[in-house]
């Protein structure tokens, strides 16, 4: 009789290992399905882009993005916020606002992971262009800015962006529909102006008393025409 019990005993051990051995298995296979399930799902990189208004006769306009209205009534010399979008390769087309026919753009462009974009819209109406800029906003070191100057006015020869009353030559040379390289500067006030290339005392366009905050990354812009006498230097803020 207590032979019989401790076989009893042991073949309810071998059981109970048996349905223990089990669970351990499903629960490894669920795990290793909700793994793959979440590699597939989040295994891209995303990619920062936004579009700047430069062209000084062209009304406001509507941007679409593979067919999707990304940005809506977009007045020229203005920015649209960043928006975040899947890496890859994208359809963009600009339209006068409210308009989905005859696109003033129509380009592919190419959106790498990881990478902050802005799209510029360039030149006058008939001969507008789109120029794809990659913007650094990387945090500056301590307590400097980083700038970048973007000549885009069509009718308007290269240029320098100056501080201090023409002293100081911050970018050089600048020919339309070009940008600088960026540039760190120490946080501050800052009297801009653009002159003529070489010629300090030539000023196109000023903007005083801009303010460079500390920490942050700025576009400056030469925008509008010689010929009617509508230039000027816009700040635009990027981080």
């Amino acid at each position: 009789m207590i032979i019989r019990l401790c076989k009893s005993f042991d073949m309810e051990d071998r059981m109970i290992n048996r349905i223990l051995l089990m669970i351990c298995c499903f629960s490894a296979l669920t795990g290793l399905l909700a793994g793959c399930g979440s590699s597939s799902s989040s295994g891209f990189t995303t990619t920062d882009f936004r579009v700047i208004h430069a062209s000084p006769n062209t009304g406001a306009v509507d941007v679409f993005v593979n067919g999707a209205k990304q940005v809506s009534n977009l007045p020229y010399s203005n920015a649209s916020g960043y928006s975040t979008l899947e890496s890859g390769n994208y359809h963009v087309r600009i339209f006068p606002e409210g308009q989905t026919v005859n696109p003033i753009i129509d380009t592919n462009e190419q959106l790498n992971g990881n990478t902050t974009y802005t799209l510029m819209l360039i030149g006058q109406t008939g001969s507008v262009s789109a120029l794809l800029l990659t913007d650094d906003n990387r945090q500056p070191a301590a307590g400097n800015a980083r700038i970048r100057f973007v000549h885009a006015s069509p009718d308007t020869l290269s240029a320098d962006l100056r501080a201090n009353g023409g002293l100081t030559t911050l970018f050089a040379n600048v020919s339309y529909g070009a940008s600088s390289a960026y540039k760190e500067v120490t946080g501050g006030t800052y009297d801009l102006t653009v002159t003529r290339a070489g010629e300090p005392t030539v000023v196109l366009a000023s903007a005083l008393g801009t303010v460079f905050s500390s920490g942050s990354v700025y576009t400056v812009v030469l925008e509008g025409l010689s010929s009617n006498d509508t230039l000027l230097v816009r700040v635009y803020t990027d981080k």
